[in-house]
């Protein structure tokens, strides 16, 4: 990332500032400006001055697609600190996010399988996929990774409440977040014989209902349009669509495609064995909702949170050496090219 900032973009509106020969975004110093690009004006911007009023912009305000929990905890983290920066607080905690939720998808993956083996192999998977990246930037995709893993690993261990809290939170940190709660209803009502039972506890996900109606109250204040954290997607090109219809436009580079058939094949490959039900009900939701948005523009980060795929990856490699090796070392390759673009600014995003 930081030697891609030697090699600057040439657009000189997307670099706000210049110091010596650094153009930057965030701050003057190249090993941690690299950790704000795109999204990250959002997520800052509403972390200092919360959203914008309709009236502040004729068009679309883009700010209010984006969810609000992690500007939030920025925000509150700062003020705790005594006024800190808020860019620095978001890089802490995307970091933090990524720990905690390595820590417990080790955890929940021990629950499959006793041992570190396959724990270290998913962690591995993780880790070298090419867009993990995103999740030490100032972006909320290792939060929604640390709740979507902490959601399950509580349901699964019968913590009913922490479970129904955590979706409640993931709800209102991207706009799959909600899909959360799909696993954990299911997780919550089996039994200790693998029968399915309705239980009182799973009134415990009345909280992603409640997180989702305040912020759909919060639009209805701000832009009389209790959903237009949807809407607004419009100005970016995005509508339902298909869901195969973005695989047969190629306005995007090869590699979003191929991110895009890889997922869908790791959900197949799950139906196919018979993985666990939990895991099939959050990774194939979260794997069609950005495929039914006309593009695939994203779908590199989209996927580094949907945990699944990486316990269904690591359980195909696991018995054949050849094809770790080459994921590894492919999935580093990607990873470092991708970094070097993004230290330069460009996509993937």
């Amino acid at each position: 990332m930081v030697l891609g900032t030697y090699w600057h973009r040439k657009e000189p509106g997307y670099w706000p500032a210049q110091e010596g020969s650094l153009f930057y975004r965030q701050v003057p110093i190249r090993a941690l400006d690299v950790w704000g690009r795109w999204d990250t004006d959002f997520y800052l911007d509403i972390a200092r001055n919360a959203y914008p009023p309709l009236e502040s912009d004729p068009g679309w305000i883009y700010n209010a697609a984006y969810f609000p929990l992690f500007p939030c905890l920025m925000r509150g983290a700062s003020e705790l600190l005594g006024g800190a920066g808020v860019f620095y607080v978001g890089i802490f905690l995307a970091n933090a996010m990524l720990v905690l939720g390595v820590v417990y998808l080790r955890k929940l993956v021990r629950l499959d399988e006793g041992g570190d083996g396959l724990a270290d192999l998913v962690t591995a998977c993780l880790l070298a996929y090419p867009g993990s990246h995103f999740f030490s930037c100032v972006y909320p995709e290792s939060t929604a990774l640390f709740l979507g893993v902490f959601a399950l690993y509580c349901a699964r261990t019968g913590l009913a409440a922490p479970a129904g809290l955590a979706c409640g939170l993931a709800a209102i940190t991207r706009s799959s977040g909600a899909l959360v709660a799909l696993p954990v209803l299911l997780e919550l009502c089996r039994g200790e014989d693998g029968r399915l039972r309705p239980r009182w506890r799973v009134l415990w996900l009345i909280c992603p209902a409640v997180t989702l109606g305040l912020l759909m109250l919060l639009d209805l204040q701000l832009y009389r349009d209790p959903i237009y954290f949807v809407h607004v997607q419009a100005g970016w090109g995005r509508r339902p669509s298909f869901p195969l219809e973005p695989l047969f436009t190629f306005r995007l580079s090869l590699d979003y495609h191929l991110f895009a058939v890889g997922s869908a094949a790791l959900v197949v490959w799950g139906l196919v064995r018979r993985q666990r039900p939990s895991y099939l009900l959050l990774s194939g939701p979260a794997v069609l909702l950005p495929l039914s948005t006309g593009m695939l523009r994203g779908i590199h980060r989209y996927m580094g949170s949907n945990f699944p795929l990486f316990i269904f990856l690591a359980k195909l490699l696991r018995e054949r050496r050849r094809w770790r090796y080459a994921y590894l070392g492919a999935g580093l390759a990607a990873l470092a090219l991708f970094s070097f673009k993004w230290g330069q600014g460009f996509h993937p995003n």
